[in-house]
């Protein structure tokens, strides 16, 4: 996936290979906020998870330098593994 507004026709593949065989992407809306990172709104047919995916995606100008997938996805899964709602 390349820089550019994303598609369905582009992220159903990836949703079948990760999510399940029959995941379809319904659409696909860019959040308004994200510059070093975008965000990406995911909706999910066919066996995808309910309430549908938050994508994030470096900015095409790349991220900040201090930014950090790794520790961002740590940290959003122990938030989320108290309760709280996360992407």
């Amino acid at each position: 996936m390349g820089a550019g507004p994303l598609t369905p026709d582009d992220l159903t593949p990836l949703l079948r290979r990760h999510v399940a065989p029959a995941a379809r992407c319904a659409s696909v809306v860019r959040g308004p906020l994200g510059n070093g990172q975008e965000t990406w709104f995911v909706a999910v047919e066919g066996g995808g998870p309910e309430g549908g995916l938050v994508l994030r995606r470096s900015a095409e100008a790349g991220t900040l330098a201090w930014t950090d997938r790794a520790l961002e996805f740590a940290v959003l899964r122990a938030v989320g593994a108290q309760g709280l709602p996360v992407p």
